[in-house]
């Protein structure tokens, strides 16, 4: 008996043993820039980072509407954005599930059963006489009943099952805190996604109005070339051009037209990869981007806060600190309490018949 009283401390004390709480790390960082001045050699139309605000909405900068109306349509359209929220909507659920485990549970039952016996089952090869007999009444009444006597009857039938776990040690309590870590890794990794393809269509968008303006400047030269060689077929037949001239003046005009379907075909993946981004098919959008527009300028200065907040804007980095910090701790001891069945049944013949045997 004194050594089972010796062990309980110990096995208090090894149930205490939560965890330490998490407290977020403190990463350091440069106050300024290391090269916060332009250079010499920096002009007017060279985007300089400033030490301004962030604008969630960086791609106004641009002051393009055909992006901006394609940007704002990547948050319901890209479909591994509604992936994430997907994911974060399941975390958040998980995390339901998990915060309930701190609240009694209780599990009730009921069912009702109308029985009726069978006249061809076992009591009909049980005659009235020998079922008085087998039970020493003599015939009396009481005894098993013919088949002839047996009617319909109801039974119902209802419980409940009553538990509860004290959290006495702080096992679910950790456990919640590992969920909300959960959920918060969760809601990065959807931003991740989403900064993520904001980007990936600005580039394309940038890539497909460069492609645009190539074709333009393409086809400008495909109607100069043509224009050469009819120049030159024209002196060929005056006497002033020789007809190895005609053939250089068509040779480069051919040359040129044979880059066109090349930059059509880089232009046409830059307009399916925006479709992509958007959940569109491919080609759908190519209505949207005619006519053809200037590539967006680029802006003198570019707002990317201070050096401080770089990192903690990034949503990786941030995704990897949400992560559960004790999700591999051992799991605490824990009290949980005797569950508290109760049943009840109640039964009515329905037979006018029948009656309880005799004492």
């Amino acid at each position: 008996m004194g050594i089972r009283f010796s062990l309980l401390p110990a096995i208090l004390l090894a149930g205490c043993a939560v965890g330490p709480n998490f407290e977020s790390p403190s990463p350091w960082s440069p106050l300024s820039w290391f090269r916060s001045t332009p250079t010499e050699r920096a002009t007017a139309a060279v985007s300089m980072p400033v030490g301004e605000p962030v604008d969630v909405a960086w791609w106004e900068i641009l002051h393009d509407p055909v992006l901006s109306g394609l940007m704002r349509r990547v948050d319901g359209n890209n479909l591994d954005v509604r992936t994430a929220e997907l994911r974060l909507a399941e975390a958040r659920a998980q995390r339901g599930v998990t915060r309930a485990d701190e609240f009694p549970t209780l599990n009730g039952n009921g069912s009702y059963t109308r029985e009726l016996p069978s006249k061809q089952g076992v009591l009909s090869l049980i005659g009235g006489n020998a079922a008085t007999q087998s039970n020493g009444l003599g015939g009396r009444q009481g005894g098993i009943p013919t088949q002839t006597s047996i009617g319909a009857f109801d039974l119902f039938q209802g419980g409940f099952d009553a538990s509860w776990e004290l959290d006495l040690w702080g096992r679910v309590r950790r456990q919640v805190e590992s969920a909300d870590a959960q959920v918060d890794a969760s809601l990065e990794a959807r931003r991740q996604m989403l900064v993520t393809s904001l980007a990936e269509l600005a580039r394309n968008y940038v890539a497909l109005r460069g492609y645009q303006e190539t074709e333009r400047i393409v086809r400008s030269n495909l109607r100069t070339a043509q224009q050469a060689v009819r120049l030159t077929s024209e002196r060929f037949r005056g006497g002033l051009a020789t007809d190895l001239d005609v053939a250089n003046a068509r040779a480069q005009e051919e040359g040129t037209a044979a880059g066109l379907p090349q930059v059509q075909q880089m232009e046409q993946q830059a307009i399916n990869a925006i479709s992509l981004l958007l959940g569109e098919q491919p080609g759908a959008l190519s209505a949207e981007f005619e006519p053809p527009r200037p590539v967006p300028p680029v802006p003198p200065q570019v707002p990317i806060g201070v050096p401080s907040e770089l990192a903690r804007r990034r949503p990786d980095i941030r995704q990897a600190e949400a992560q559960p910090p004790i999700s591999a701790l051992p799991r605490p001891i824990s009290f949980r309490t005797s569950p508290c069945p109760a049943a009840w049944r109640y039964r009515r013949p329905s037979c006018a018949t029948c009656s309880a045997p005799a004492r």
